[in-house]
């Protein structure tokens, strides 16, 4: 939604980028706006994209189950997580000056957190809602 992105400090960074379940600009947190800001100024991005090419896709994926066990490659699908119910959390790629951030935020338990941390992932400050846990890596 560019009209949240237009209330960063740099809204071509987060224009086309996903903003959660924040259809109005009341139900949008300052806090998500400034922690928005810092992910900006901290890992330098460039600009949200989908279009990464397939090495680096393949460092952004986590395989596990909903348990938080490990997934050998040969029970992935396509999706970068192998949980059916984690296909509703959203995940972004930005373009870094050196690489680039793969992001993710949902309702996180702690049985999974194990193993995103083993993928090289580490939590940040919520940049969709304030009850969700983001968790970056840098690429």
């Amino acid at each position: 939604m560019s009209f949240h992105a237009e209330r960063t400090k740099y809204p071509k960074v987060f224009k086309k980028c996903y903003w959660g379940t924040h259809f109005s600009e009341e139900h949008l947190y300052p806090e998500i706006i400034a922690n928005r800001n810092e992910l900006k100024e901290t890992f330098d991005l460039k600009y949200c994209t989908k279009n990464m090419n397939m090495k680096i896709r393949e460092q952004m994926k986590i395989r596990m189950d909903s348990d938080g066990n490990e997934m050998p490659r040969s029970h992935y699908k396509s999706a970068w997580i192998y949980d059916r119910e984690w296909f509703k959390s959203h995940h972004e790629a930005y373009k870094t000056e050196t690489g680039a951030l793969s992001l993710f935020s949902g309702h996180i338990e702690e049985k999974l957190e194990a193993t995103i941390k083993k993928h090289g992932y580490f939590e940040w400050k919520p940049v969709y809602a304030l009850n969700q846990r983001t968790f970056i890596k840098i690429i």
